[in-house]
């Protein structure tokens, strides 16, 4: 959304984890990997309870993520800037194993558009409120 981006307040900041205005938050860069709801050890369906054996995309059309829940709560929207300039909004609906810190895992419709498409790539995060 990008008005959001446009309409910057008189309190902007360059700081990391300041608010731009008062409804995005940088939260800075992630590593992002990439999974499917037919992994070994997944039933399809997320920590909140969301059914993902037949979707990638929450209701709104946001893609899903899955997050360290000590860093960012479950329920945010994010919006994710990949190196090559795409943006996604996303919804924190999971959480994973190997999913500590600063790391985010999208979901994905199969393995090998994970490996391929999303590999494992440095993206810039942002909290939508």
């Amino acid at each position: 959304n990008e008005d959001i981006v446009e309409n910057f307040s008189d309190d902007k900041t360059n700081n990391k984890d300041q608010k731009i205005d008062d409804r995005i938050k940088e939260l800075g860069e992630f590593e992002m990997t990439a999974y499917t709801s037919d992994c070994k050890g997944c039933i399809g369906i997320t920590k909140t309870g969301y059914d993902v054996r037949n979707t990638i995309y929450y209701d709104d059309g946001s893609r899903i993520v899955a997050v360290d829940p000590n860093v960012i709560e479950l329920h945010s929207r994010l919006r994710i800037t990949m190196p090559n300039g795409e943006v996604i909004e996303a919804i924190a609906l999971d959480t994973g194993g190997a999913i500590k810190g600063r790391r985010l895992d999208l979901l994905v419709e199969n393995r090998e558009k994970a490996r391929v498409e999303v590999g494992r790539k440095r993206v810039k995060v942002e909290l939508i409120k």
